[in-house]
């Protein structure tokens, strides 16, 4: 009886000298702030702990949370993660319970493109949904920032502000014609870095053309050199002619090979140089302020 007691009280103190990691410490000042019903700093706590550590009992904190604070969407997005993926079968089967019963008061955002171009881009808050444009987002109560991406510049750009539960919000986007979508205010959706492929053909055909010219210039020194020497022994009184023929020849000879090589090389280089692909196109730009030609792409 004794050495059970013994054996209780090392696992309670064991148990007691276990530090909270810093996810526990923060999903415990969720639940305190919760209970005062800082619903905001609780929601902040919460998300902190599950970045910490992604349990999903702290998920589940979370959209309770964010259910409290207004913010719909989230929580519902919440609740249904739980139900498709938490083992604990009670907790996933009250999720989904919540999730249906939050279902109709989530506010949905429909954004309509006209005209509608092949490689509209819609961002939301910063961010592409996972639907595409035209079909209802699950989204937060408040102001959210919509954009509307073509070409890789921003082609429509307005603030919407959502403030009723359950509402859909339509927003129609009637874009400029193309020439006029590109402006002064407007940037790349992403900075393009260059082809790898490409610049390195370009690199290595630039490189072997200089190369090349450099040993093709190099055998014709040579071979004047070898010319020179050739006619000196032709005429020379104090040499061994033959000793300096047989040299003329020899410079001859590599200046005949320092030729053919520096040729093969300039002209494979030159190839890899014009045959790299470039991207860049010119377009013509006419609007109300001016007209132009804009040059896009890689080179």
């Amino acid at each position: 009886m004794r050495a059970a007691c013994s054996a209780l009280v090392l696992v309670a103190l064991a148990g007691a000298a276990r530090a909270d990691t810093p996810a526990d410490e923060a999903f415990n000042r969720g639940r305190a702030l919760m209970k005062d019903k800082r619903y905001a700093e609780a929601c902040a706590a919460f998300e902190q702990s599950y970045q910490l550590d992604p349990q999903s009992g702290t998920l589940f904190n979370l959209a309770d949370c964010d259910a409290s604070l207004g913010k719909l969407a989230s929580a519902w997005k919440h609740y249904r993660e739980l139900a498709r993926t938490d083992t604990n079968a009670e907790r996933r089967a009250m999720s989904e319970r919540l999730a249906n019963q939050l279902e109709p008061r989530v506010p949905k955002l429909v954004v309509t493109v006209k005209p509608r171009g092949p490689g509209a881009l819609l961002l939301i808050d910063g961010h592409e949904p996972t639907v595409s444009i035209g079909t209802g987002w699950p989204i937060d109560l408040g102001q959210h920032d919509v954009q509307v991406w073509t070409d890789g510049h921003v082609a429509s750009k307005q603030t919407v502000v959502v403030d009723r539960e359950g509402v859909i919000k339509n927003v129609d986007v009637t874009l400029p014609p193309p020439a006029e979508q590109i402006g002064d205010n407007q940037r790349p959706l992403v900075d393009m870095p260059p082809d790898h492929a490409t610049s390195t053909r370009r690199m290595w055909g630039e490189i072997a053309t200089i190369s090349g010219g450099g040993l093709v210039v190099g055998g014709l020194v040579a071979g004047g050199l070898a010319y020179s020497q050739w006619q000196h022994a032709q005429t020379c009184t104090s040499c061994v002619r033959s000793s300096e023929a047989h040299s003329a020849e020899v410079r001859g000879d590599i200046s005949t090979v320092l030729v053919a090589i520096g040729l093969a090389d300039a002209g494979v280089g030159f190839y890899l140089w014009k045959t790299a692909p470039s991207t860049a196109t010119v377009t013509a730009v006419a609007s109300p302020r001016g007209a132009g030609m804009a040059i896009v792409g890689r080179f």
